[in-house]
């Protein structure tokens, strides 16, 4: 049976960390919104979306795959784990060249001033270093959760003190912040790397010989397939994850990018509730799979499912009815004018966090190339919504496209995993 003790435990650890984390960023939007001008503030969210969307094209988030197959070969733990380093490396060095190579045409692109070049390729050296999967899938496997999350405090917290000295200092530039927030990242990724080392270092081995006789033998092949699907799955769901800030400031401007960014901020509190729980329950649901345990991977999605609904339907529709209060007093009187895209974007967002357990069953019972291609056409059909509906809405046509893309990924998922929830095989 599942320990629920060890998982809420696991929970509260990174709850609390991303609480904080959220809190911390919150105000750091806060303030930055109130000092910098509209025009300024979206200037600075296209800056740093420019260097967070690279680094995610480029991080093949192979912790996944190498989490599911710890679980089954755990002799072949030195394998798996250079494998995932060398994939790592390969691209870490071609997306920091891709970032410094690009920037001239990204700032032209949404009609930046060229004064930022230098700023943003000097930023491309996060790209490079950003390349975290075999740290993130070592601390996760041997379930160092609060090493994990003292990685959000650390660069959360700086970056607010940054935020805070800077907003005190009467002609502080946009590119001042902008390479604030980037420095901060780096020393919270140098964190994670070193504690991911030390962990090496300290596990040469994961379990006794008598722990490894019913192991599996391992498919290379299988391996490798399973990250190159992973990383083009998080490839192609990059439009709605990160794109959507440079799509708002190309078809709207440069200042809803900055409305946007404040939005989407206050949208993913919410999700900083529900993040430790995905995290927590992956690596719990191959180790499941692992030992064809079904009444487990049930047991845990209706939990998980139940709980979401309590908690994210009531608040996002408690933050939406309050708005005209909090809204104008949190940042200022403008913000009024969008409460509508802030009620929507609040209320599909919860709907959808609903349903976030779908997601780690998927991938754990081993549908990459189903997510994949559902990833894709879900990312379509948001950029199409996008191009069709804010020439008209502006700002809510995107988030409408949000919908679109939510509402298609569930469904999908949930037509594949239904039939299989009570009879799980290993994969």
């Amino acid at each position: 049976m599942v320990n629920i003790n060890k998982l809420l435990k696991q929970v509260a650890v990174l709850l609390g960390s991303n609480l904080f984390a959220a809190g911390a960023n919150f105000f750091s939007v806060i303030l930055l919104a109130k000092y910098l001008s509209a025009n300024e503030f979206g200037s600075y969210v296209l800056l740093l979306a420019y260097v967070v969307v690279t680094a995610a094209f480029f991080n093949p988030q192979a912790w996944q795959g190498y989490i599911k197959y710890l679980s089954f070969h755990r002799r072949d733990f030195s394998t798996l784990t250079k494998h995932v380093v060398l994939y790592d490396l390969t691209c870490c060095l071609v997306g920091g060249l891709f970032a410094y190579s690009f920037a001239p045409v990204y700032l032209n692109l949404m009609s930046l001033d060229a004064s930022y070049l230098p700023y943003i390729q000097l930023a491309s050296i996060f790209v490079v270093l950003n390349q975290v999967s075999t740290a993130i899938g070592l601390l996760r496997f041997f379930e160092k959760f609060k090493l994990l999350a003292l990685q959000y405090v650390i660069g959360s917290g700086l970056f607010l003190l940054a935020v805070i000295y800077g907003c005190l200092n009467d002609g502080t530039q946009v590119t001042w912040f902008f390479i604030a927030n980037i420095s901060c990242l780096l020393i919270g990724v140098f964190f994670i790397q070193a504690m991911a080392t030390f962990q090496v270092l300290k596990n040469n081995r994961i379990a006794d010989d008598s722990e490894l006789k019913d192991d599996l033998p391992l498919d290379k092949k299988a391996f490798w397939q399973f990250n190159l699907f992973t990383h083009l799955t998080n490839i192609v769901d990059l439009p709605v994850r990160e794109f959507d800030t440079i799509l708002v400031g190309s078809l709207a401007s440069v200042e809803a990018s900055g409305i946007y960014k404040v939005i989407k901020q206050v949208g993913t509190i919410t999700t900083k509730f529900t993040s430790p729980i995905t995290q927590v329950i992956y690596p719990e649901l191959t180790k499941a799979l692992a030992d064809n345990a079904a009444d487990k991977v049930v047991f845990i999605f209706k939990k998980l499912t139940k709980s979401l609904f309590i908690i994210s339907i009531p608040t996002s529709v408690l933050l939406a009815l309050t708005m005209p209060w909090w809204l104008p007093l949190i940042f200022n009187e403008t913000f009024l004018d969008y409460q509508i895209e802030f009620a929507s974007y609040l209320v599909i967002h919860a709907m959808a966090v609903c349903m976030l357990g779908i997601h780690p069953i998927f991938l754990a019972l081993g549908h990459v190339k189903k997510l994949l291609l559902i990833t894709a056409l879900a990312n379509i059909a948001f950029v199409v919504g996008c191009l069709v509906l804010a020439p008209n809405l502006e700002l809510l046509g995107i988030i409408f496209a949000i919908l679109l893309q939510y509402s298609i990924t569930i469904l999908l998922k949930w037509l594949i995993v239904k039939p299989q929830l009570f009879v799980v095989k290993a994969y």
